[in-house]
């Protein structure tokens, strides 16, 4: 997704739209051993989106778990219409 983008997606606290959202990932990472010592390491193999997001208010610090994930509609609504 490019910078531009529009995201929808508002503080329910104060309806501000200054927004850090956190979107999280499950991550294996593979390490290899020879005779127990480390040989090779491969980082972030296959990450897979859980479905969760954060969002922090940067206008007045609300926290909080979004139900629906505004970062994969936008990738959506940008490449599939």
């Amino acid at each position: 997704m490019d910078k531009g983008t529009p995201i929808l997606c508002r503080c329910p606290a104060c309806g501000g739209l200054d927004i850090n959202l956190s979107e999280f990932f499950i991550v294996s990472d593979v390490y290899e051993l020879r005779d127990g010592v480390l040989v090779d390491r491969i980082a972030g193999i296959n990450p897979q989106a859980t479905g969760g997001v954060d969002g922090e208010c940067t206008k007045c610090g609300h926290r909080w778990r979004l139900r629906k994930n505004p970062i994969q509609a936008a990738y959506a609504a940008a490449n599939f219409s």
